[in-house]
């Protein structure tokens, strides 16, 4: 099936009811991330993935961060910001880019003054999807 095949079929494009919560989360833009990924059954796959994957990602940018590894750190923030927007969190796909483009240019005042915050906000998002574990 192309993704074009896609267009306009309504019968995965809803959360399951026991999913619903994920609404709720202000972080997440879940109608376009079901939209994005083809299907809520799909979004429901990608957002987990991304769930087991973000406590790694958060700590190998914290690591880099307090290692000064201002390129690995860049690296790693680039992966991050393609995941948030894989799962319809755009504000922190933003902040990722604006901290991304920050090690780009070794502009290290930037990012001393912006990643502790950003790094916390991926960790509220990351206790809050651990729910899904749990149904």
């Amino acid at each position: 099936m192309k993704l074009s095949d896609t267009d306009g079929y309504e019968e995965d494009s809803e959360l399951p009811k026991d999913k619903e919560w994920l609404y709720d989360i202000k972080e997440l833009n879940v109608r376009d991330g079901i939209r994005d990924n083809g299907g809520a059954g799909q979004y429901l796959t990608s957002l987990l993935a991304f769930m087991n994957a973000l406590n790694k990602y958060v700590n190998g940018i914290d690591d880099a961060y307090k290692n000064l590894d201002i390129k690995l750190y860049t690296v790693k923030m680039h992966s991050l910001r393609t995941s948030f927007a894989i799962v319809g969190a755009y504000d922190l796909a933003a902040l990722s880019e604006a901290l991304e483009a920050a090690g780009n240019r070794n502009d290290l005042d930037y990012i001393a003054e912006n990643t502790d915050s950003f790094l916390s906000e991926c960790r509220s998002l990351y206790t809050k999807l651990t729910k899904l574990h749990s149904l």
